[in-house]
């Protein structure tokens, strides 16, 4: 049964693309279609552009749709892909994934459009206050409109609140 205050699944993803990854992402992505909530979708710092084209391709089998899917940690090697299946991207600011700097040039590319900012606890060195830092980064350079939506609004249309 489907929880009202559940907002969305995940993150759920693939780190190696295997084929036990991929089935178990199959039936997460199933459930989240089911129950029409969004899903957070990872995608990992190694082989990223081969295993994001692997979980695009699925998200389209699966029949997910696009508006309901973040892919999370897009860097500028894949933004265009998952620009270009209609999906939201999620900009991880952390050291070893997305610096500021980059985050800003791939939030002003698409106008803020469908592109989220997110911060992320790992085994890695992280950077709790980048997406404080992208808003005034994006501020700084006239963008506020493009922050508002990173940084906020977007979130809220994707998570339905």
């Amino acid at each position: 049964m489907a929880q009202p205050s559940v907002k969305a699944l995940g993150e759920v993803g693939l780190e190696t693309g295997d084929k036990i990854e991929m089935e178990v992402l199959e039936l997460q992505l199933r459930i989240a279609k089911r129950l029409d909530k969004p899903a957070i979708i990872h995608t990992p710092r190694k082989n990223k552009a081969v295993i994001t084209a692997k979980v695009l391709k699925l998200l389209d089998r699966v029949g997910i749709d696009p508006s309901l899917t973040v892919v999370d940690h897009v860097t500028s090697e894949i933004a265009d892909d998952v620009r270009r299946s209609g999906r939201w991207m999620g900009l991880t600011i952390q050291p070893a994934k997305l610096t500021v700097e980059e985050a800003v040039k791939i939030a002003m590319k698409y106008d803020g459009s469908m592109v989220m900012a997110n911060t992320d606890t790992s085994t890695e060195p992280s950077w709790p206050q980048g997406v404080y830092d992208l808003e005034q980064s994006l501020n700084d350079i006239g963008a506020k409109e493009v922050a508002r939506m990173v940084v906020y609004q977007n979130a809220r249309s994707f998570y339905r609140l």
